[in-house]
């Protein structure tokens, strides 16, 4: 876990330099104030890049949130981490001096001590086993909506536009079909309206870069429809979730 969180965390510094500079991983074994006892293992990444703004600092944990120009950057490489260390019952804190480079610290608990417990951003066992077909044309984006939607009691389940399909029938029907609004062949629209041929009750969340404005102007969608923006955090995905869950 830590090698992937460490990976991932080089990778984001190694952007910031681009005409080079310099990049520093440490480990440090803290302990508890006035004690001999290890509290946590420190693990810090440090670049000399040009560092993050307080704006950037409170979105960069957040799935799909890039400062990267379009087609450089999926805005997955941090979240993932953050995930990761989340889920060992670590955090992450982020130093960024105007100016002076970034320094990610990731606090870890000590190997043998009780992890403390992952606070989930909406109440756990959201899910309950319902059943949700994810499609998204960009893999990545797809495996960390899964993760996203796993992590709290649903069965969620990737899909293409191909495949989509076969998990809809006449008698049986999936909880909720999460999917992209513009993908290669085969549009999410084009796919909900296949889907409720057969299953004409299916609930349907749409995600999507562009705006609901955007969206909705160019007939996409319906105004009726469910639209999440991306970039969206595991919160805001789970809320979509529940409002379209709950539509009578």
């Amino acid at each position: 876990m830590s090698n992937k969180v460490i990976a991932n965390l080089a990778v984001n510094a190694r952007d910031a330099l681009p005409h080079g500079g310099r990049l520093v991983i440490e480990t440090a074994n803290d302990r508890a104030n006035g004690s001999d006892s290890l509290s946590h293992v420190r693990i810090t990444v440090s670049d000399s890049g040009a560092g993050i703004s307080a704006e950037d600092r409170e979105k960069v944990f957040e799935a799909l949130y890039t400062t990267k120009p379009e087609g450089e950057g999926t805005g997955l490489g941090l979240a993932v981490a953050r995930r990761l260390v989340d889920d060992a019952g670590g955090h992450v804190e982020i130093e960024s001096p105007d100016g002076l480079g970034a320094s990610f610290h990731v606090y870890l608990p000590v190997a043998g001590q009780k992890a403390a417990p992952h606070n989930e951003t909406s109440p756990s066992h959201l899910g309950a086993g319902r059943r949700v077909v994810v499609v998204e044309d960009e893999p990545a984006v797809r495996k960390l909506v899964v993760r996203m939607l796993t992590a709290n009691g649903f069965q969620a389940i990737e899909a293409d536009q191909e495949t989509a399909l076969g998990h809809y029938s006449a008698s049986d029907t999936p909880d909720l079909l999460v999917t992209d609004v513009v993908m290669p062949e085969v549009s999410g629209r084009t796919l909900v309206e296949r889907v409720r041929k057969v299953c004409p009750g299916a609930r349907v969340l749409y995600m999507s870069g562009y705006t609901d404005e955007v969206i909705s102007r160019r007939g996409i969608l319906d105004v009726d429809d469910s639209l999440l923006e991306k970039p969206f955090s595991a919160e805001e995905l789970l809320n979509a979730v529940r409002q379209v869950l709950e539509e009578e």
